[in-house]
């Protein structure tokens, strides 16, 4: 990671992009629109488990990536994401990289999406959470069905204004993305059973007013599912399990 602090090492990785002419900067010399896509994959660094371990590596690629704001506009950079290995007490665990991403114009940090691909982060439909809650990450678990992310989310003011009699604690807000194609009644039930059981083990967990999404996420070009079928499905499990998705 320190190599990155190297202004001609990091100099050589923008040279790969091409500068920006004059038909595609604004008259204060910054780019239209940034479509370009930047990862810095860190083999060499691992990073724990813990909040305050993710917190110290997140403002140290903030820092880094400070003295290069001008340099990365130039070249139409809309993102930066550095992803580390992630190191456990029980060593490495290679079910997910610990990844943060880093937005134009400021190139300041998008914490919602904290050890989240950025190319499925659209799946997990945070920004209509976030516009009424105060979203705190809470990790990640994947399992061979899907990844599911917790977070913690605090209603806002302006939102509880609306809503007099609104709880006013927190809630848990799972979010589940599965990228299996083969989408059966038993799938889902192991889905559901993934996302019940990381919830429930979730110390944040207040019990009350929490919310489960599971986005089935495919290449509908080739899947072609019966909304019949699958709300059929869908119904069938719950009532399976519905004293864990009720209480």
């Amino acid at each position: 990671l320190e190599s990155l602090s190297d202004s001609t090492e990091f100099d050589r990785i923008l040279k790969n992009f091409p500068v920006a002419t004059e038909s595609t900067t604004t008259s204060d010399n910054k780019a239209t629109s940034s479509i370009n896509v930047l990862y810095l994959i860190v083999p060499t660094l691992s990073v724990a488990g813990d909040e305050a371990s993710s917190n110290a590596i997140a403002e140290r690629c903030r820092n880094i990536l400070i003295p290069y704001t001008k340099a990365l506009q130039q070249v139409q950079v809309r993102r930066v994401t550095f992803s580390f290995d992630r190191q456990t007490a029980d060593g490495f665990d290679d079910s997910s990289p610990a990844t943060f991403t880093y937005r134009a114009s400021d190139y300041s940090e998008d914490s919602l999406i904290r050890s989240i691909d950025p190319s499925h982060a659209i799946h997990l439909d945070l920004a209509r959470v976030a516009a009424n809650f105060r979203v705190r990450t809470l990790g990640a678990n994947h399992t061979s069905t899907s990844h599911i992310h917790l977070y913690e989310a605090t209603p806002k003011s302006s939102a509880l204004a609306k809503d007099r009699k609104a709880n006013k604690s927190p809630r848990l807000f799972g979010r589940a993305l599965s990228f299996n194609l083969d989408f059966s009644s038993s799938i889902f039930e192991r889905i559901l059973v993934d996302s019940l059981n990381a919830m429930d083990l979730c110390p944040e967990n207040l019990k009350a007013d929490n919310h489960l999404f599971i986005n089935l996420v495919s290449d509908f070009e080739k899947v072609v599912l019966d909304p019949v079928v699958v709300e059929q499905v869908v119904v069938d499990i719950l009532k399976r399990h519905g004293d864990r998705v009720t209480s």
